[in-house]
């Protein structure tokens, strides 16, 4: 355990920090800085910020907003889920996320469409928050912020302030210009997520940057009635599958996260971009029965209001984007050059993002730092394959087709529940689905190699 990452944390007041941000001055020199510019200080960019730092190289962290700020227009924190080998990871470069815990959870249950319930086990799982909390209650640093401030102890330099252009390979240096200064720097790690700055990058001929294709979904938290979050929520992630060719809803998975303190929060990824309206035909429907009380869908409607209008709603999302298909050209790997990391990067889709940004923050810095950067990106393509959207359409097809009728349903309870000789390797499957722990591509062909294996022995 890092004594850095274990030290007590506070909430950043805005009128502290509001005057250290420059004005733009009317002419800009170029500052030299010998060493890793950072853009972006979410998960991603924090984690390699410090990673970085550790290791005695000079870190300049820029973002556009602090998000050690209460008032920063960031996630309030809903559905954050770190699975257990996150964490072993995270230990091996000394942060540990005791102190932004809200609830260690043991595993899943999976609602299946015709009433079926399948239990997943997954030890040693958080839940957390990734900005400050709920509108109401209970306010801590979340995980962002955490990690920020992590970072900063470490010795990296952060700044907010906007980055408008990059340049990269100019004369071996990469030139990033903000709205208040221009920076010379060694390199660059791009840690930006799925915002704009990825088409302000020049690159030198012969080489190319893509970018993440993306969807919009849906977080909710609620705060629940005492009596039913202590009889229907515990250790366990509660997950509704809605089947695919419903055409009356878009929802497609919805994940129910308690976060202690009778809270919450509500995730739902669809077909295509999740709105408001199937938000509400979600909440009419019988896939959110006995997942909620009755009182919050029922005509009053309390889901929707404000908990300071005697609802339950602590706070709402629709524009949250997920990833949907990675980039394949990610990386300039020239002096002067970039890697990028987090959701701007190869990454898991459609869930694990906090892992995947965990994991390429740290291979990546150290690549850079052990000097095998073409290394790494091969790595990074072959767990995160820029073509898994396509396998992640071929498995969620097959997964609907297990429980699109009652009787298939039976079956998959009997091969998950039952000893078979396939029933390992169905609960490793529906384990794998749910944690993000291998590419989709993966995931299908190790299932079919091992079921072919066991076909063949018997």
């Amino acid at each position: 355990m890092g004594l850095e990452a274990q030290q007590p944390t506070a909430i950043i007041p805005l009128t502290s920090i509001a005057s250290e941000v420059p004005r733009r001055p009317e002419a800009r020199e170029v500052i030299q800085f010998d060493g890793v510019v950072v853009v972006g200080a979410r998960i991603a960019g924090s984690i390699a910020a410090y990673n970085l730092a550790r290791h005695n190289i000079p870190v300049l962290c820029l973002d556009s907003q602090d998000v050690r700020i209460e008032t920063s227009p960031s996630c309030t924190g809903c559905g954050g889920l770190v699975q257990n080998k996150t964490m072993e990871l995270l230990e091996t470069i000394g942060i540990s996320l005791e102190s932004v815990t809200r609830q260690v959870m043991d595993g899943y249950t999976v609602h299946l469409p015709h009433g079926g319930i399948l239990k997943v086990s997954t030890p040693g799982m958080l839940a957390l928050d990734r900005g400050f909390g709920p509108a109401k209650g209970d306010k801590r640093l979340g995980l962002d912020a955490f990690l920020l401030q992590t970072a900063i102890k470490a010795g990296v330099r952060f700044e907010v302030d906007p980055v408008e252009k990059i340049d990269l390979g100019q004369n071996g240096r990469a030139i990033v210009t903000t709205k208040n200064h221009i920076y010379s720097a060694n390199f660059v790690m791009g840690a930006f997520g799925h915002s704009s700055i990825q088409e302000k990058i020049s690159v030198p001929e012969g080489y190319k940057l893509d970018s993440a294709k993306t969807q919009k979904s849906a977080v909710y938290e609620f705060a629940i009635d005492p009596d039913f979050y202590e009889k229907n929520y515990d250790s366990k992630v509660r997950v509704v599958v809605v089947p695919m060719h419903r055409k009356d809803q878009n929802a497609l998975f919805v994940a129910f996260v308690p976060k202690g303190n009778n809270r919450v929060s509500m995730i739902v990824l669809g077909k295509k971009d999740v709105t408001p309206n199937d938000i509400i035909n979600l909440m009419a429907s019988k896939y959110v029965t006995g997942l909620l009380p009755e009182d919050m869908l029922g005509e009053d409607q309390r889901w929707k209001k404000p908990v300071d209008k005697g609802g339950c709603n602590q706070c709402a999302c629709t524009k949250n984007t997920i990833t949907t298909r990675t980039p394949e050209h990610f990386a300039v790997l020239i002096d002067g050059g970039i890697v990028n990391i987090g959701d701007s990067a190869v990454t898991r889709l459609y869930k694990d993002g906090i892992g995947a940004a965990a994991f390429n923050a740290i291979r990546a810095t150290n690549a850079y730092i052990n000097k095998t950067l073409p290394e790494y990106v091969q790595e990074a393509k072959s767990l995160f394959p820029p073509d898994d959207h396509i396998w992640a359409r071929i498995l969620m097809e097959l997964n609907d087709l297990a429980v699109r009728f009652p009787w298939s349903e039976r079956r998959l309870i009997y091969l998950h529940n039952g000893n078979t000789l396939i029933s390992p390797l169905v609960r490793e499957h529906a384990r794998k689905m749910l944690i993000g722990e291998d590419s989709y591509q993966n995931i299908l062909s190790g299932f079919v190699h091992h079921a072919l294996e066991l076909a063949f022995h018997h």
